[in-house]
């Protein structure tokens, strides 16, 4: 991403056209250091919680630890809020034309799952309801990497290219249809052969090797599951109904990141 004179980060011809096609970007919002720190912080808070202790992987007991909530706003935080990411946001959606959030979102804390042989997530989903057109950006979904997220360690997985499946799918049914949610989720697990397979159980190798190795055109559109991984400082920001979904981690370390669903004023 080029610097401009007062130092913010615009995106690049390139990067504008993985968004267009895949559905998310990634950029370097934040510093690793300032990343380490809110590391360290959550470590703290999930001490205080839950008894969990960095250096004793016997209280790493708790896969899905709660109540980091109430630290939402603690100022360790505030780094997350940068000028690139803040640029990178009017790029996407147009200066004022998005709705600044009272904080950076959930956390997302995942431990190792010790065993456990990882597999293609099966139940993919959007954050954002479906009665919106389609033809502009109505919301971002922004993942935030705290900590080093290597694949297949809990990051969340995504369907490239599956906003313009969901904008397919849309355009055919009627505005009462689509303000059922659930019913619109359920029925964009199986608007494909593809996608019915890929929300159908099988073996775990198989699974990788036929939605991740490959794309596979569905009505024009390639499709490909995308295993997220990312660096401390790393943010992904994807359109909002590009299809995801947890995933298991099989790594060696906890997953630490933090996610907000932002949204276009007036929304």
């Amino acid at each position: 991403m080029p610097r401009l004179k007062d130092e913010v980060l615009l995106l690049t011809d390139q990067q504008r056209e993985e968004f267009e096609t895949k559905g998310f970007i990634r950029i370097q919002a934040f510093a690793a250091d300032e990343a380490r720190a809110m590391e360290d912080a959550m470590w703290t808070f999930l001490q205080t919680i839950h008894g969990i202790d960095r250096e004793d992987r016997s209280t790493w007991a708790h896969i899905y630890p709660s109540g980091l909530q109430p630290h939402k706003n603690h100022p360790v935080f505030d780094p997350i809020n940068s000028p690139e990411l803040l640029a990178t946001i009017d790029e996407l959606m147009g200066k004022g034309k998005w709705e600044p959030p009272p904080h950076w979102g959930q956390f997302l804390v995942t431990f190792p799952e010790t065993g456990r042989v990882w597999d293609v997530p099966y139940e993919w989903h959007t954050d954002y309801g479906f009665t919106e057109s389609g033809d502009k950006l109505f919301g971002l979904l922004a993942l935030i990497y705290v900590s080093d997220v290597p694949e297949r360690s809990g990051g969340t997985g995504v369907i490239s290219g599956s906003h313009h499946l969901v904008k397919q799918y849309v355009r055919t049914q009627n505005k009462q249809a689509l303000g059922k949610m659930k019913r619109v989720r359920k029925a964009l697990r199986s608007v494909n052969p593809w996608m019915t397979e890929l929300n159908t159980e099988g073996e775990p190798l198989e699974r990788i090797e036929r939605f991740m190795n490959q794309d596979t055109e569905c009505s024009g559109i390639p499709l490909r599951v995308v295993d997220l991984s990312g660096s401390p400082g790393d943010i992904i920001l994807g359109h909002p109904w590009l299809l995801h979904s947890s995933s298991h981690n099989c790594g060696k370390l906890p997953r630490m990141m933090r996610v907000q669903r932002l949204q276009a004023v007036g929304q």
